[in-house]
């Protein structure tokens, strides 16, 4: 027996979007008899096939829960896992967004939901965005490089360090030689020797590096999930596979979509 035509399956797949839809609209569940699901409005005898219905107490819960909103990504998680747990391609269908999109991808993405539920469920995992870089380390400015002689200068004359403690020492004994004897309560002259470019020994010639201010706290926001991954195993429990869903807030209630 062939399926039944596209027109007519479309039909019950507009029903499970997020509009309202009159008290008496209905979307049934039917097995056709080559065991394909089919989502329709009509009887399922009126279409060659039998209907697929739950208990009364499965129908209400489920009929609650395609009522409801999902107001965090944590709820729409632990809603597609209670589908998943069911089986249940109605309710995971509930969480769908549906809006824009057309009769032919409604179709494909409702067989696609029956067939994500038929699979054994691993895990359910929010997916978070890239962290950001992280701020540039705080590190000491380079030392200045030491100023280029002016070309044509005479260079600098090399100071022969023992003749130059020689002759420091004949400087400073005619100085203390001509220079009358200290007051009593007079403080002792301090000599620092100098090298040639004008440091004390022992000192640095350039002043330490300086280092780059402390960057200001700023309050980072929590970041949102962009995705929520499906992690399952196919229908011989040991083949991963994984489906990720994108996420939409609309009317302040979140829904997947691809």
């Amino acid at each position: 027996m062939h399926r039944p035509a596209t027109a007519t399956l479309l039909v019950g797949l507009l029903l499970v979007s997020a509009w309202p839809r009159p008290a008496d609209a209905q979307v049934h569940r039917c097995n056709a008899p080559d065991g394909t699901s089919i989502f329709t409005d009509r009887a399922c005898a009126s279409l060659g096939a039998t209907a697929s219905l739950p208990d009364a107490g499965t129908h209400a819960a489920r009929h609650a829960s395609r009522m409801r909103c999902m107001g965090s990504v944590q709820d729409l998680m632990f809603e597609m896992s209670m589908a998943f747990d069911a089986g249940d391609a109605n309710r995971l269908a509930s969480v769908y967004h549906w809006a824009g999109m057309s009769s032919g991808s409604a179709y494909a993405t409702i067989e696609r939901l029956d067939r994500m539920v038929s699979r054994p469920l691993v895990d359910i995992v929010a997916m978070m965005p890239d962290p950001p870089d992280p701020p540039p380390s705080l590190q000491p400015l380079p030392r200045a490089p030491v100023a280029a002689r002016a070309e044509g200068a005479i260079p600098a004359r090399q100071a022969d360090p023992a003749s130059e403690d020689d002759s420091y020492v004949e400087t400073l004994a005619r100085r203390y030689a001509d220079s009358p004897e200290p007051e009593p309560d007079a403080q002792p002259v301090q000599t620092v020797r100098h090298d040639a470019a004008g440091a004390p020994y022992g000192r640095p010639a350039v002043p330490p590096p300086a280092t780059l201010p402390p960057a200001p706290i700023v309050p980072v926001a929590p970041a949102r999930p962009v995705g929520i991954k499906v992690v399952q195993t196919l229908t011989d429990g040991m083949t991963p596979t994984s489906t990720v869903f994108g996420l939409t807030r609309h009317f302040g209630c979140w829904w997947i979509r691809n």
